[in-house]
């Protein structure tokens, strides 16, 4: 279709009727970590009403294990998990420690996680011992 000056289909700017003065900007799509960030910010501004919410259900929920469940929510956001102790004493560093004693130590480790229900690492002392500094030599030098 051609346009003529005058046709009323022609704005001043002598543009056709409908077409933009400048191209509309192309935004690029958010990235993984744009994303995060905002739905980091949706839930920091819910928190209030999240926490009044679990305070409510804290004091007037149904059952007892809602309300349980409730405070247990509410004291591990506000004071943090706690954590569990392993009873293992140790009387020298790692780094005094001779091979048998760190499999000992290992050995300790290992009954621990099992007593806990958690999955025992991966042995990590599985190497030939390094041989010793002979210190006689040391000395003389």
């Amino acid at each position: 279709m051609v346009f003529k000056p005058g046709d009323p289909a022609i704005n001043r700017a002598g543009r056709p009727k409908g077409i933009p003065t400048k191209p509309k900007a192309i935004v690029p799509p958010k990235t993984a970590k744009e994303r995060m960030c905002d739905a980091i910010l949706l839930a920091r501004e819910a928190s209030p009403e999240g926490v009044r919410t679990l305070q409510w259900l804290m004091r007037n929920g149904d059952t007892h294990a809602v309300r349980l469940n409730a405070a247990n929510s509410l004291l591990d956001r506000g004071l943090g998990k706690p954590t569990q102790p392993i009873g293992v004493w140790m009387t020298k560093s790692l780094n005094e420690m001779s091979i048998a004693e760190l499999e000992e130590l290992e050995m300790k480790l290992v009954g621990e996680a099992a007593s806990l229900a958690i999955e025992p690492p991966k042995p990590i002392i599985d190497a030939e011992p390094m041989p010793q500094p002979d210190t006689a030599t040391e000395e003389q030098q």
